[in-house]
């Protein structure tokens, strides 16, 4: 294997070093989709700009959901899916660089107009995401008040609902005493969302839990989306054991178990968007163990999944010591839901667990 560069040199030390502690219990039957041989995803450089729009991303890309047919099913579908693709090497691109179907242009820009609507104009038009990763998108023409030019702007399916749930997170976070330091998201996807957050809250620290196949994605999406930022690993923890925490990085990005080794009571803000729905009820469980730990008194978590996948979500194990700030179905998908809680330093008389009696399913 040829000398990589930056960042899939780091990504490669990163990933080998974590395949060797891995904790086969982490990942699930939904997750236990990626070829033994990921070292050679990483070393396909060249298809790394484009992975938003190939089969790197399978998995924790709404858009190839949303466009490609197979997308959503896994690797236990056959035939010709992104999951398959990319366990077969074969890094071609599954979308354009620019959406031209009259479906895909009304579907955005509906879901456009919608998100304008619910979280303003200036909100959204802010946090569009820029074009790391070669994400197809629509091109549309939008005045923001009439007095304003008419702008084109390049929309993407899937950032627009991830600047959705920003909102609503950020909104909560609004609460938190004091500035947001430290941030935790688990099972992050490619790094959409702590992206967003890290624009909005450019001090923050941000620690990333997930699967080490899914750090490689992260690390190499947050070092491009931002080229100045200060990010650790796997081999620095390694190194440097749990005092990699307090390091003040810009983004630490690791193993979900590691989350056992952070520092009690250190976390402001902790998101789940849409993964522990896919994780046992015992990794949701070890996580929760954790969570209870590592939360600040004020601390929010933001926990915004499906009533019922791999696991219920009306059956997550929160203590008693949690204040709901919101909870409803999401208006993104009616098969989800979401949660925003606040730590509390007492129990809660109506706690969460049982608010969430009343959600589905019923049997």
């Amino acid at each position: 294997m040829n000398e990589l560069r930056h960042p899939f040199a780091d990504m490669m030390a990163h990933f080998l070093a974590a395949r060797k502690n891995t904790r086969s219990e982490h990942k699930s039957e939904m997750w236990d989709v990626f070829q033994e041989d990921f070292e050679s995803v990483i070393a396909a450089v060249d298809s790394w700009p484009a992975f938003l729009r190939n089969s790197i991303s399978a998995g924790f890309n709404d858009d190839l959901v949303r466009w490609v047919p197979g997308a959503d099913g896994g690797s236990r579908v056959e035939g010709d899916t992104p999951w398959n693709r990319r366990l077969n090497g074969d890094f071609s691109n599954l979308l354009p660089a620019n959406l031209e179907t009259p479906e895909q242009q009304k579907e955005i820009q509906n879901l456009f107009a919608a998100i304008l609507t619910i979280c303003g104009n200036d909100f959204v038009l802010t946090n569009l995401a820029p074009d790391t990763g070669s994400p197809p998108t629509v091109g549309l023409d939008f005045r923001e008040n009439v007095d304003a030019p008419l702008q084109n702007y390049r929309v993407c399916y899937h950032d627009l609902i991830l600047i959705y749930h920003c909102w609503q997170v950020i909104r909560a976070a609004a609460s938190l005493p004091g500035d947001l330091a430290s941030v935790v998201e688990i099972g992050c996807g490619f790094g959409g969302m702590i992206a967003k957050i890290k624009d909005l809250y450019p001090d923050a620290s941000c620690v990333l839990f997930d699967l080490p196949e899914v750090n490689s994605v992260q690390t190499y999406y947050l070092s491009q989306r931002f080229p100045e930022a200060r990010i650790l690993g796997f081999c620095d923890f390694q190194e440097r054991g749990s005092s990699v925490f307090g390091d003040n990085a810009d983004f630490l990005i690791l193993p979900g178990w590691l989350i056992e080794e952070m520092p009690p009571e250190t976390v402001d803000l902790a998101i789940n968007m849409r993964s522990m729905m896919e994780m046992t009820p015992e990794t949701i469980g070890f996580y929760f163990d954790n969570l209870h730990r590592v939360m600040r008194i004020g601390g929010v978590f933001a926990c915004t999944n499906r009533y019922q996948k791999l696991s219920v979500l009306k059956e997550y194990p929160f203590d008693d010591r949690w204040r709901i700030l919101l909870s409803q179905t999401s208006n993104m998908q009616g098969h989800v839901h979401e949660l925003i809680v606040e730590r509390t330093t007492t129990s809660q008389p109506f706690s969460v667990r049982t608010a969430m009696k009343s959600l589905a399913p019923f049997v």
